[in-house]
């Protein structure tokens, strides 16, 4: 799967590398990977990478006080939301500048969908140590 993430990253991102590297056309390079841009408006079929990017350090963020000893306090609950919430705020930042999907719509909706992720993070995130 990381062969397959650096061959993904370096088809959308460093394309003319890639087509000297492999000798093949431009529609052969992107037919090896639209599976995964087809989803994506033209000028973004880098975007898988930045879900992939958000979905780790949500990931980080959840894990943190597991690498912290396992210790579930009031400041590691804190330090993980602050890191959820910053990962969450930078995708929506990103999302705004980069309107990857191909309709509005749909832009406008994840958008939406990270705000709302946003607001939950914080109430669970204070709550979670009074269960």
């Amino acid at each position: 799967e990381i062969c397959f993430l650096v061959y993904y990253y370096m088809a959308v991102v460093h394309t003319p590398r890639m087509l000297r590297a492999h000798g093949i056309t431009y529609q052969r390079l992107m037919r090896r990977v639209d599976y995964i841009t087809d989803r994506w408006a033209m000028h973004a079929p880098w975007w898988q990478l930045a879900i992939w990017l958000r979905q780790v350090g949500l990931v980080v963020a959840v894990s943190i006080p597991e690498m912290l000893g396992g210790e579930v306090s009031d400041t590691t609950l804190c330090i993980s939301a602050g890191i959820a919430e910053v990962v969450l705020l930078a995708s929506m930042l990103m999302q705004l500048s980069a309107t990857p999907y191909p309709y509005a719509f749909q832009n406008r909706l994840e958008v939406f969908l990270l705000g709302c992720s946003m607001l939950v993070v914080v109430p669970s995130s204070s709550s979670m140590n009074s269960v």
